[in-house]
C-alpha cells in the first residue's frame, strides 16, 4: 500500500501541474485573441489592415463554419431562416388571427411551414385563405446578382422578399438587401433583378410609377480615399417600375450641404463610425 501510494502522488501532481498548463495557455490565448480582435475593431495602428482582416477572420471562424455545416445538413431546408414561436413571443401575446371583424388583406413575406424557401402570400384576414402565393426562384436571382461590399451575395436558401410591394397587376417589387426584384404573379423567375444594394423599406411613389427604396451607392467621397474607403454612404433612390434608376441622392451629401456635417463625422468616441447614416424607413 505505501508503495503504491509513492507511485500515485507523484501522477496525480503531475496531472495537476498539466491540467493546470493547459488552462493557463487556454486563458492566455483567449484573452491575447480578445485583444486583438478588439483592437482590430477599433482600427488600431498597432496592426495593418491585413493584419486586422486576418484576426477579424480568424474570429469569424467559428460561425462562417456553422453556417456551412447548417446549410450542408439542412438539404433542401433553409431552417436557418425558422424562429422557434416559443423563443419570441411573451405570455401576455393575444393570438387574433384570422380575425372575423377585420375585411382587410396581409401581404405577408415569410417562411411557411413546410416550404423549403421565402416566400409572399396575400392573404385574408377574416379566416386566413391564401389568395395569392408568390414562391421567387431564388437561384435564379443568386445567378442575376454579385457580391458587393455592404450586401454579400450569400446563399439562395437564405433570401428573404423584403417590404414586397403589389402593383396594380399582381407584380411584386421587393428588396433582397443586395438588389431590387420584380417578380410576375404566377411566375417564380424575374421579370428584372437590378444588381445593387437596396434595403429595408420599399414605398410607392405619389405617381404610381417609381418607388422610392434605401441604397448604397458610393461615390459621394470620391475626392477622399479614407471616407471614400470606410464610410458607407446611404443613398435615397428612385426606381422605375421596369428596373432603371431614376434618381440617387447622396444622403451625406443631403447632411454636408445643409450644415450637419457632425451627424456624418465623428460622435461616435474612439471609434470610427463606418455606418452613420444607415436608412431603414424610407418614407
Amino acid at each position: 500500500m505505501s508503495e503504491f501510494n509513492q507511485i500515485s502522488k507523484p501522477k496525480l501532481a503531475h496531472w495537476i501541474w498539466l491540467a493546470s498548463l493547459t488552462l493557463l495557455i487556454l486563458l492566455s490565448t483567449v484573452l491575447v485573441t480578445a485583444a486583438l480582435v478588439r483592437h482590430a475593431l477599433l482600427t488600431g495602428e498597432k496592426l495593418s489592415q491585413k493584419q486586422q482582416v486576418i484576426v477579424i477572420s480568424v474570429a469569424e471562424f467559428p460561425s462562417q463554419a456553422y453556417k456551412v455545416l447548417q446549410e450542408f445538413w439542412d438539404g433542401e431546408e433553409s431552417s436557418s431562416l425558422f424562429r422557434s414561436k416559443n423563443d419570441i413571443e411573451k405570455k401576455s401575446w393575444v393570438r387574433q388571427f384570422p380575425f372575423a371583424g377585420d375585411d382587410g388583406y396581409l401581404l405577408f413575406s415569410g417562411v411557411m411551414p413546410g416550404k423549403a424557401q421565402s416566400v409572399v402570400q396575400l392573404v385574408k384576414v377574416s379566416d386566413g385563405s391564401v389568395i395569392v402565393e408568390w414562391k421567387p426562384d431564388w437561384t435564379a436571382v443568386n445567378d442575376m446578382i454579385t457580391d458587393k461590399k455592404y450586401g454579400a451575395k450569400g446563399s439562395a436558401k437564405l433570401f428573404r422578399a423584403m417590404h414586397p410591394l403589389i402593383m396594380d397587376n399582381g407584380d411584386l417589387i421587393f428588396n433582397t438587401g443586395n438588389a431590387l426584384v420584380r417578380l410576375a404573379v404566377c411566375e417564380s423567375k424575374p421579370t428584372w433583378v437590378l444588381d445593387n444594394v437596396f434595403h429595408h423599406s420599399n414605398e410607392m411613389d405619389i405617381d404610381r410609377q417609381s418607388i422610392w427604396v434605401p441604397s448604397v451607392f458610393n461615390g459621394y467621397f470620391s475626392n477622399n480615399s479614407f471616407l471614400n474607403e470606410k464610410l458607407r454612404d446611404d443613398s435615397l433612390s428612385r426606381v422605375s417600375l421596369d428596373g432603371m434608376v431614376l434618381e440617387n441622392h447622396s444622403f451625406s451629401k443631403i447632411l454636408m450641404d445643409n450644415g450637419l456635417r457632425e451627424f456624418l463625422l465623428g460622435r461616435s468616441g474612439i471609434k470610427f463610425n463606418e455606418d452613420p447614416v444607415h436608412i431603414n424607413q424610407i418614407s
